[in-house]
């Protein structure tokens, strides 16, 4: 029940802090196109920060790899197939060309850098420059193909408002989800690796599913894939960049990373044909989610 309470102040806290901070920034004259691509990037992730931040300030950094990797399989298996399922997803050839090579290469370096079972400062230094070149990137295509849109105001008093009551659901949010996560995994005897995996991964990607599903019903494939995309890599770089700087994390489930990888890989050669996501592809990546969250659970001896 209090990880229920934790994940949903989270996900509504991070509603709230990523609207809010949106528009005070769009009042000070930042940019539509920087506002809009950095706060959507970093909004369907916050609670993924959050937890991870909680987690390395608290000595329990192994949850934090556990979930960026749980909530990239998730975003790759579970979001993109139920999506999929709910109208085959129509994708421009510039998301395939550069996004989905650039989330493999990233399982690559996260991979690399992960070979000596931690993830430490030095490695958070180099993803957190992947990050960088890899927004620049994005930014720079993105300012070729969208025009700004319109701004919508708001009294600023408000958005002051919401943004301090975003912070403080998300803090809370964050702390009574770990603690209650660490607490299930002492008492079942598993490790909060497997449960920042699983429970929490699934937990913090809830809102993303639920985006997901909207937009594929209204035929927006691109913005489907584009966000589970950004998402994996904002997880992946600025995520585990920012908490190994921390503190070192320790990584005991390699073959979970390399799983990561290859889901990533796989989704080339599936929208290669047509530049669709059908929705037989779709049951294939829920079906592969199924099992493999199975096979965690079968391996953890509960």
């Amino acid at each position: 029940m209090l990880l229920a309470v934790g994940i949903a102040l989270l996900i509504k806290g991070s509603d709230l802090l990523v609207d809010s901070a949106e528009k005070l920034a769009l009042g000070v004259g930042v940019p539509v196109l920087i506002v809009g691509f950095t706060l959507v990037a970093a909004g369907t992730s916050v609670p993924e920060l959050v937890v991870g931040l909680n987690a390395v300030l608290q000595g329990v950094g192994d949850v934090v790899p556990g979930n960026v990797v749980g909530a990239n399989i998730a975003n790759l298996c579970l979001i993109l197939g139920v999506a999929a399922l709910v109208r085959p997803l129509v994708v421009r050839k510039s998301i395939v060309r550069f996004d989905i090579p650039a989330v493999v290469v990233i399982s690559v370096l996260i991979a690399l850098l992960a070979l000596d079972g931690t993830i430490g400062g030095a490695d958070g230094l180099v993803l957190l420059a992947a990050a960088a070149v890899y927004f620049y990137f994005i930014l720079r295509t993105l300012k070729q193909t969208h025009p700004p849109s319109a701004e919508r105001k708001r009294p600023r008093l408000i958005d002051i408002a919401l943004l301090a009551a975003g912070i403080i659901a998300v803090m809370a949010g964050g702390k009574i989800t770990l603690d209650t996560a660490v607490g299930i995994a002492v008492s079942i005897g598993v490790s909060p690796y497997l449960i920042g995996l699983t429970v929490i991964s699934i937990g913090t990607t809830l809102p993303e599913l639920a985006t997901s599903v909207t937009a594929s019903h209204k035929g927006s494939g691109d913005l489907v894939l584009g966000n589970c995309l950004g998402s994996f890599s904002f997880n992946a770089l600025v995520i585990l960049g920012l908490c190994s700087l921390i503190n070192p994390l320790p990584i005991p489930g390699f073959l979970d990373i390399a799983v990561m990888g290859i889901v990533a890989a796989m989704l080339m050669p599936l929208i290669l044909r047509g530049y669709v996501l059908d929705k037989q592809e779709g049951a294939l990546l829920v079906t592969f989610y199924v099992l493999y969250i199975a096979y965690q659970i079968l391996m953890s001896g509960i």
